[in-house]
């Protein structure tokens, strides 16, 4: 689930141009050079499309009933 979850993480990325600068305790830290965080509120979008997802995957693990914790 993990893997999964970092991979659609990786899109979100992607989609609004930033980048995966390291990979640390099961978290990710992303950053973004300032035009590209900028232009469309990019570095905004994306914080709210990681949300989005988080709570799908709530959701979902509701209906499987286990899930891991972050």
């Amino acid at each position: 689930m993990l893997k999964e979850y970092l991979s659609d993480l990786s899109d979100a990325v992607i989609d609004h141009s930033g980048e995966i600068y390291q990979y640390k305790d099961g978290e990710t830290i992303t950053s973004w050079k300032p035009y590209h965080g900028l232009k469309n509120n990019n570095s905004s979008e994306f914080f709210f499309a990681v949300k989005a997802q988080l709570d799908e995957c709530k959701q979902i693990q509701q209906q499987i009933r286990s899930h891991p914790i972050f």
